[in-house]
């Protein structure tokens, strides 16, 4: 248990000596070092592809896509995912620009029926991404919501973030994250590229296709991007805690505008060249408290929206980016 009065982390290097030598995987402390220079790379050297191969039955659903769009005066298609292809429509009833994800996985209906599942049941989040209607027709979904201006993984593209908007986009996913732990969910995927700029200049957190119930068994295929998962996690249960370590990983690359490296390296994620990739000395010791390896000395998000710089939860500080 972290116990800090002043409502703030203590030193990590203090908390660390009380932690239990336990190291789970083979971890290498030279690995990083023998990385090629250039590995951890910057964002904008990185771009978003999606975690599955295109899938050939799509096709067979095309159709059905093209009579669900016909209805759209004007659309255009603006990404792909690992599920879903995303569109820019403009709304017949109201005349308002607004975002459709259309199914690209037929076969896949478990993911689909359960990311419709979480949209029902976090219908009333306020740090959650609202949807506006869901559909399914011959086996293909289609979601509705308002039109964003993108995402966190956008913004890394375009520059690199001040303190207090990592702050402040901590501060939104924590909040969002303690809503979905209080309906038993975990979110499983907390990443830059799920964490959403309104119109307005709010952020909220997305993409629920990875949420499961709190303790539930995970396969390999339920996981999140695996740079982001935490390492119990792996063969293991979700958690409020895994939730904890993605945050952690998410602003190791808001702060340092870089892709974390692959686990595939066997690195310390407390590896001095991680670490002095920081710009700024408090992000770093979030980092540290969040990626704890074990679990059970990890910090809560509780504990972390408890310090007193994460007070203002209601300030839009992105009136213009993106």
């Amino acid at each position: 248990m972290i116990k800090s009065p002043k409502r703030c982390l203590p030193p990590f290097e203090e908390y660390q000596k009380t932690l239990p030598k336990y190291i789970p995987f083979a971890y290498d402390p030279n690995a990083l070092k023998r990385l090629p220079f250039g590995y951890i790379e910057l964002m904008n050297n990185c771009p978003s592809q999606p975690m599955l191969y295109y899938n050939p039955h799509y096709s067979m659903h095309k159709q059905t896509m093209k009579d669900f769009l016909a209805k759209f005066p004007q659309k255009k298609q603006i990404g792909r995912g690992s599920f879903w292809d995303v569109y820019c429509v403009r709304d017949p009833n109201d005349g308002i620009l607004k975002v459709v994800k259309i199914s690209i996985q037929p076969h896949m209906t478990a993911v689909y029926e359960n990311e419709f599942i979480n949209i029902e049941t976090t219908k009333n989040c306020e740090y959650i991404i609202q949807c506006i209607s869901t559909q399914k027709i011959d086996n293909m979904y289609f979601i509705m919501m308002d039109l964003m201006k993108g995402s966190i993984w956008d913004l890394l593209h375009q520059r690199p973030m001040e303190f207090f908007e990592i702050i402040y986009v901590t501060g939104t996913v924590l909040r969002g994250l303690r809503e979905l732990h209080r309906l038993g969910l975990a979110h499983m995927d907390v990443k830059p590229e799920n964490i959403f700029v309104l119109s307005d200049g709010r952020v909220k957190l997305g993409d629920l296709n990875s949420c499961r119930k709190i303790g539930e068994s995970l396969s390999l295929e339920d996981i999140g991007e695996p740079s982001y998962c935490a390492p119990e996690v792996i063969g293991g249960q979700a958690s409020q805690l895994a939730d904890v370590f993605s945050l952690g990983i998410t602003i190791f690359e808001m702060d340092t505008r870089r892709k974390f490296p692959n686990y595939e390296q066997n690195f310390y994620f407390t590896d001095p060249i991680l670490l002095n990739l920081f710009r700024f000395e408090e992000l770093k010791q979030m980092y540290l408290f969040m990626t704890i390896t074990q679990p059970s000395y990890r910090v809560t998000v509780d504990q972390l929206l408890s310090m007193s710089i994460f007070e203002n939860p209601d300030v839009k500080v992105f009136p213009s980016v993106l």
